[in-house]
């Protein structure tokens, strides 16, 4: 198999594997799926400089991928060590979407820990180096990072800047039709809305939310 075909499979293997999960919840084969892809990419050798930051981009997002469905499994140990990894390939690659993906990982990671600063420290740069671009997968992480923001708000008990961060969030995925984040945005919305005593409008949010699920389910975005 040509290179670039290789490379390509394995990238396709990562991203099949996302969005079945979400239908069919099978962890452990969602698992192997990225431990295919990953034997593809770490068997392919003597590359072009060219193809090997590509094969170190595809290996970034899929050792984050591996890393968050550990997690998923509850198996969270080390997962600061494998997201620095993925942050390393990310970095090695010069992928400015790859290196974005795995700073949000990074960020996360650090945020279980109870190390915020240190999180914020990526999301700001996410924030900073994202929100003005054309590029729709750099505006896709720029989404999932204000709403990983306005999920610690909310942690805080500050429902009325969480909402606003939230909304913000919804502005950027709704400009590129990000389905999948948008349930997760109008589920929060309506956490958010149930906190400050709006049950009815929390209820039509909570409809908005699993109308753009089912969205995000058929037509994988």
């Amino acid at each position: 198999m040509d290179v670039k075909d290789a490379i390509a499979k394995a990238e396709k293997l990562i991203e099949n594997a996302l969005w079945e999960v979400q239908v069919n919840e099978d962890r452990e084969w969602e698992l192997a799926e990225y431990r295919k892809a990953t034997e593809i990419l770490v068997n392919l050798k003597d590359l072009s400089d060219i193809d090997e930051l590509e094969r170190k981009r595809v290996l970034a997002f899929c050792l984050m991928r591996i890393d968050e469905t550990l997690v998923n499994l509850d198996r969270a140990e080390d997962a600061v060590r494998r997201a620095q990894e993925s942050l390393d390939l990310a970095l090695e690659s010069g992928d400015t979407v790859q290196i974005a993906r795995s700073k949000l990982a990074m960020g996360i990671r650090l945020l279980n820990e109870g190390k915020l600063p240190a999180a914020e420290s990526y999301f700001g740069d996410i924030i900073k180096e994202g929100m003005d671009s054309d590029d729709s997968d750099l505006k896709q992480v720029v989404g999932w990072t204000l709403l990983v923001r306005a999920n610690i708000l909310k942690g805080k008990s500050l429902y009325n800047q969480a909402l606003i961060v939230a909304e913000d969030a919804a502005g950027v995925l709704a400009g590129i039709e990000n389905y999948a984040g948008l349930a997760q945005i109008y589920s929060l919305i309506s956490a958010l809305q149930n906190e400050m005593g709006n049950p009815e409008e929390a209820k039509k949010s909570l409809d908005v939310s699993e109308s753009y699920a089912e969205k995000a389910k058929k037509h994988r975005k």
